[in-house]
């Protein structure tokens, strides 16, 4: 069995491979990271940045309602949702998503991630 902080180790790598070209490796990885940490929103929103990167946007809104839907206030859901949003090409959506998160939000990494996108992209 792994140990959180194990599980934490993979889901960071997850993030990366996402990010950086390796989605199959990455889709791997949460699909073991699912079995062992099934309700994790963590998990969930990796798997949304997985779809998004090669522009599954459905399955990526999806994932991220599923994070929303349980806990509204992840910052952490909203602010890639919002990255979601302006890949669609729903710009007014993303920038609405991103500045509730720029506004209100008190994760560090979400706010962070919503100034970026409303600085440099929108």
């Amino acid at each position: 069995m792994l140990s959180p902080v194990e599980c934490k180790r993979l889901l960071d790598i997850a993030f990366a491979a996402s990010s950086g070209g390796f989605p199959g490796e990455a889709r791997a990885i949460l699909d073991g990271l699912e079995q062992v940490w099934p309700d994790s929103p963590e998990v969930k929103i990796c798997r949304a940045v997985n779809h998004y990167v090669v522009n599954d946007f459905d399955k990526a809104h999806q994932c991220l309602g599923e994070v929303l839907a349980a806990d509204p206030g992840n910052e952490f859901a909203l602010a890639h949702l919002g990255v979601v949003y302006h890949l669609a090409g729903e710009d007014g959506e993303a920038r609405k998503t991103l500045e509730t998160v720029v506004r209100d939000g008190e994760d560090p990494q979400a706010v962070a991630l919503a100034e970026a996108m409303l600085k440099d992209v929108l």
